[in-house]
């Protein structure tokens, strides 16, 4: 669902202000202390998502994600 996906790259690039990697553990610590948790697995497929989109990176040795440094397509 599209919605998601927004909510994801919002909370992404609130993240990404104080840190520039971040795993999504942090996303879901994010959003559950704002009380809307989701799910690891949901998270994982967001960033999928937007990695396809051009808009986020993966460090394949690390797992760390951060944004892309040059996003081909926008959310939404």
């Amino acid at each position: 669902d599209q919605r998601r996906t927004d909510k994801i790259y919002a909370v992404i690039q609130e993240l990404a202000a104080d840190q520039p990697e971040f795993r999504a553990g942090d996303i879901a610590s994010f959003l559950r202390d704002r009380g809307q948790p989701v799910a690891v697995w949901e998270i994982r497929g967001e960033l999928s998502k937007l990695e396809t989109a051009g808009l986020l990176t993966n460090d394949p040795i690390t797992s760390a994600w951060k944004l892309s440094d040059e996003p081909s397509r926008q959310v939404g």
